[in-house]
């Protein structure tokens, strides 16, 4: 929650996490005493170390922070080795362990600093450091410091996707407020010890940077700024309303030292504290902070806008009350060869009701806990939950069991969303997942607990996203991975608090913007190629507010057109871009070959950010449509539903969810099965083949060639009357099995629904098209052939 926090800043000397001082300050925290590790020795002298969690480089100068920014300074020795060489940290007896000749992870120096600052300082409830993009380095603080009470704050944490998007943009904003850091030393085959000395926060030195680094291709991954061991950093001076003094180190007697492997040094032999002159008032009332939104979400914004309605809908759709789907508490369980669906766990309560919801989720818990032994697997191979409550308000009771399931790193994806009277009535909380059946290595997550100005910290037990490996790909340097994202809610992240109410169409238009921004930012970070689906849930409209109970047609309007604005915008941007370009110009040239250094200042201001969509990675080869415009049109835009639940988290009005495909290519279809031109003998005209005499189907599928995987939507009208009720016994005459089935349910299910699918069932009051189309039911469900060996492919 948005509040003003005393902090502990972790510093090491480096440019980053000094200047991450700045953006606490401007964030109105206050800094209450600086923490430091230092390698053996007294701290004043002493080899530095060769550590991936803590920079050693320049640590007898640390002592001088404590009089140049008149903080108080507590430090400690780094005691033990990296024990735990994972990317994601979690305590374990190796890690702790201290007996006989054994250390424990160095790790654990920065648990037994911070208690000592919190002995003097228990006001602290916050620790900043300079995380720009090393999840190794990020989720050790976070590890100690969710372990001691405090927040994690990260404003630096992936900085180069923000706005403006370049490589360079964080040394320039340094370079805006005089932040003074010099390169103390250089570990890249372009930097020589000619760099040593230099302000790297000054334009000069940011030129050469991007020249030198350049050699090796466009500055991404963090290379400019030292992310990857380039060259490491030591402030020195800085914004005068911060540093009441800056650091002489004595040019005149610094040495530069030499060692293997190309590296160089600056050796400091008397730094000293100097009193500033010509004081400036520039610090963090000068700091840039990132705009909110990325420029593609900027543009989607206004152009919602300009599609906006002001007016209430004259009539309304809606009839009765919500309908119960008594479906929603029916158990099943399906397996695919590399996932597990555990699907609608739930305890009804007792004639008397004496199961209270605590009661419900606890007993949920140890079925699930009991149905993973049984296939041999533990919670951490769950890779993605749904988590139904039947009120929002049992949400902390219900969180509380749940977090103490999943303690370890890497939390299963999660999405929450409340039914009210939709659910049966004796059943409070129901629970889905899905499990990987295949190696643990096959899985990995993005976790992300700290604060910063990218997406939403993880404010439950949850990660932001899980990527699962194709059992085809495992062999191949960059497999495919199907990803899980959490459920996107529109928090503001450097606050965590809500952007706004929710209660105007405008205040409707940004929440589903900023929370839509929240899911691409995942994803790139998870090197999402493209959705397979949309999924909005949208809290069902109540009277007190402006889009009143009978607007719901125009939330779905709103939601359905932002999906489908922001893949368009991405096609129309792909094609002003060919337009634009030069045939004459060799783009590899360009970027590698021998001309590439009269190109630098255009590729320093390249988006470096992972394409997504990446229309590199998507066709549709498999399904033809008679219409070619419409055919481009759909042909990056993956399909889009728009569910309706009674309550969502934080109150807030939508939430966004999907699966990408990561390294991986995707051929898409839509149409009504009527329209379609099957292309014979393939899995695509296998299994919508039983469709094609139903008038009361639309159907969206897409295909990913690497894992062999065919996913299906299928939006139904009417659900008693509509062949789908055949469709699980058709499909089985092909000789495939449909698995992960979810069904969003408006209606309660007949009879030959339920006994043909083991299925999820998500209760809605209402479930819609892209089209804006009111269905009673949208089904979901994955196919895959056992015995399909399909070949690496760098695109379609």
């Amino acid at each position: 929650m948005s509040m003003n926090r005393n902090v502990i800043a972790l510093i090491s000397g480096g440019k980053d996490s000094i200047y991450s001082i700045y953006h606490c300050l401007a964030r109105g925290h206050t800094v209450v005493a600086l923490a430091n590790l230092f390698p053996a020795g007294d701290g004043k002298s002493g080899e530095d170390i060769d550590s991936f969690m803590y920079q050693t480089v320049g640590h007898s100068v640390v002592p001088l922070y404590e009089g140049a920014l008149q903080l108080p300074l507590y430090r400690t020795q780094i005691k033990g080795t990296a024990v735990n060489a994972s990317k994601y940290y979690h305590l374990s007896p190796e890690t702790l362990s201290a007996n006989g000749d054994s250390l424990p992870d160095e790790t654990e120096s920065l648990l037994y600093l911070l208690e000592k600052v919190k002995t003097a300082h228990p006001q602290a409830n916050a620790i900043c450091t300079g995380a720009i993009l090393s999840d190794y380095q990020r989720s050790r603080v976070e590890s100690v410091a969710f372990r001691l009470g405090l927040q994690s704050l990260a404003y630096l944490w992936q900085y180069p996707c923000l706005p403006p998007h370049t490589q360079t943009s964080l040394l320039e904003d340094m370079e805006t407020v005089h932040h003074g850091a010099i390169i103390i030393k250089v570990a890249s085959g372009g930097l020589d010890e000619s760099f040593l000395g230099h302000n790297v926060a000054d334009s000069r030195t940011i030129e050469r940077l991007r020249r030198a680094l350049g050699k090796f291709g466009p500055l991404q991954g963090g290379s400019v700024l030292g992310e990857g061991g380039e060259y490491e950093t030591l402030s020195i001076n800085g914004p005068d309303d911060v540093w009441r003094q800056y650091i002489d180190v004595g040019f005149n007697e610094t040495k530069a030292t030499t060692g293997e492997g190309g590296t160089a040094a600056l050796s400091i032999k008397h730094p000293k504290l100097t009193t500033k002159q010509n004081v400036r008032e520039s610090g963090p009332s000068a700091l840039r902070i990132p705009d909110d939104l990325d420029a593609e979400f900027g543009r989607l914004k206004q152009d919602l806008q300009k599609n906006g309605r002001d007016n209430l809908p004259k009539n309304s759709t809606r009839e009765g009350g919500p309908i119960v789907v008594e479906v929603a508490k029916k158990f099943s369980i399906s397996r695919a060869k590399d996932l597990l669906y555990i699907n609608n766990l739930s305890i009804p309560t007792d004639d008397k009701g004496r199961r209270d919801v605590r009661d419900q989720i606890r007993i949920i818990i140890e079925q699930l806990a009991s149905l993973l032994q049984e296939e041999n697997l533990t919670n951490s191979d769950i890779i993605s939950s749904t988590l139904i409550l039947r009120s929002m308000s049992d949400f902390q009771i219900v969180n509380t069991v749940y977090g103490a399931f999943f303690s370890k790193p890497q939390p299963p994806s999660r999405i929450t969303i409340a039914c009210g009277a939709n659910l049966p009535e004796d059943i409070d909380v129901t629970l889905s997942v899905v499990a990987n059946r295949l190696d643990p290595s096959f899985r990995h997550g993005l976790h992300v607990q700290s604060i910063s100005y990218w997406a939403p910290a993880n404010i439950g037990p949850y990660s932001q996203a899980v990527g699962i490996a194709s059992q085809t790909q495992l062999d191949s340097q960059q497999g495919c991975e199907l990803v899980y994202t959490a459920g996107q809610i529109p928090l503001v992240p450097a606050t965590m608090m809500m952007i706004n109410k929710g209660q105007t169409w405008d205040e409707f238009r940004e929440q589903t913007v900023l929370s839509l921004q929240h899911l691409w930012r995942v994803g790139r970070a998870m090197s999402v190629d493209n959705w397979l689906v949309g999924i909005a849930f949208v809290a069902s409209p109540s009277r007190s507010q402006e889009h009143a109970r009978n607007s719901m047609e125009e939330l779905v309007r709103i939601a359905t057109a932002a999906w489908q604005i922001l893949h368009e915008n991405s096609l129309k941007r792909s094609e002003h871009q060919e337009e634009d370009s030069d045939d004459d110009v060799d783009v590899w040239d360009q970027k590698y070959g021998p001309n590439r250094h009269s190109n630098l200042a255009s590729l320093a201001e390249l988006d470096t950010r992972h394409p997504l969509p990446n229309l590199a990675r998507v066709g549709s080869k498999a399904w033809m449509n008679h219409d070619n415009h419409l055919l481009r049109r759909r042909e990056i835009t993956p399909p889009c539903f728009v569910v309706e639940v009674d309550e969502l988290p934080r109150e807030a009005r939508i939430e966004w969810t999907s699966i990408g495909v990561a390294n991986g290519n995707l051929e898409v279809g839509a149409s009504s099965a009527s329209q379609a031109i099957l292309r014979p003998g393939n899995l695509v005209g296998q299994i919508l083949g039983p469709l094609k005499d139903s008038q009361k189907i639309e159907c969206y599928w897409s295909w990913n060639e690497q894992s062999g995987c065919f996913f299906v939507w299928v939006g139904v009208d009417n659900i008693k009357e509509t062949s789908v009720n055949t469709l699980y016994r058709e499909i089985l005459h092909t000789g495939v099995v449909p698995t992960g089935c979810t069904v969003y349910a408006a209606q309660d299910l007949p009879q030959s629904f339920e006994d043909g699918l083991n299925m999820q069932v998500i209760p809605c009051r209402s479930v819609w098209d892209q089209g804006g189309k009111r269905l009673e039911a949208v089904l979901s469900f994955r196919v895959q052939e056992e015995s399909t060996i399909v070949e690496s492919s760098e695109g379609t």
